[in-house]
């Protein structure tokens, strides 16, 4: 049953409080002491709230900062790997253009063997080639000196299949010529 006693209250009134019996009376002192242990436990749970947000952000930016920095170099890697293969498709490309560029050499090249060893017929064919390859080129070519040359050479296909399919000797120094400057303007590719 509680005991009720009239005591002084931190507040200075006198009054009846009530107590378990359990539970001994308490001194302003120590009542004092207990606020002021748990306003210590309170503040102790708020720095160790604060603590774990602290750990857990400086975890999030560690976290941040290993994965930079595993990512950062091997995209300056992949980035590095896209430029060569970039300049490797470059490369392709203007050595597709060269052997383009040797393939009509060759064909004008055969064109005055066959037409010096009187081969008329294996000429005209391939003179027939070497026209369409250079009518292909000429298209496909952004090189205005190379177009220009190329039209040039186009202009006489109509006297180069004549000559050939008549059997004129006079055609070889017009192959020859043609032969020359298709040398002369191509050996810079």
């Amino acid at each position: 049953m509680p005991v009720t006693s009239t005591r002084r209250r931190p507040n200075g009134r006198r009054g009846s409080t009530r107590r378990s019996a359990n539970v001994p009376a308490m001194s302003g002192l120590q009542r004092w002491c207990m606020e002021r242990s748990k306003i210590k436990m309170d503040e102790a749970r708020m720095i160790q709230g604060k603590t774990l947000r602290t750990k857990l952000i400086a975890a999030v930016v560690v976290l941040a900062v290993v994965f930079l920095l595993g990512f950062v170099p091997q995209y300056q890697n992949a980035r590095a790997l896209r430029n060569e293969a970039g300049a490797g498709q470059a490369h392709i490309v203007a050595l597709q253009w060269k052997l383009k560029l040797a393939e009509l050499r060759d064909l004008m090249g055969l064109v005055y063997l066959e037409t010096n060893q009187k081969n008329y017929g294996v000429a005209r064919r391939h003179s027939t080639q070497f026209f369409t390859k250079a009518g292909q080129l000429s298209a496909e070519t952004s090189d205005p000196s190379l177009t220009a040359l190329l039209q040039e050479i186009l202009q006489q296909r109509d006297q180069v299949t004549a000559g050939l399919t008549e059997g004129q000797p006079a055609i070889l120094t017009s192959l020859e010529e043609v032969l020359r400057k298709l040398h002369e303007t191509t050996r810079q590719y």
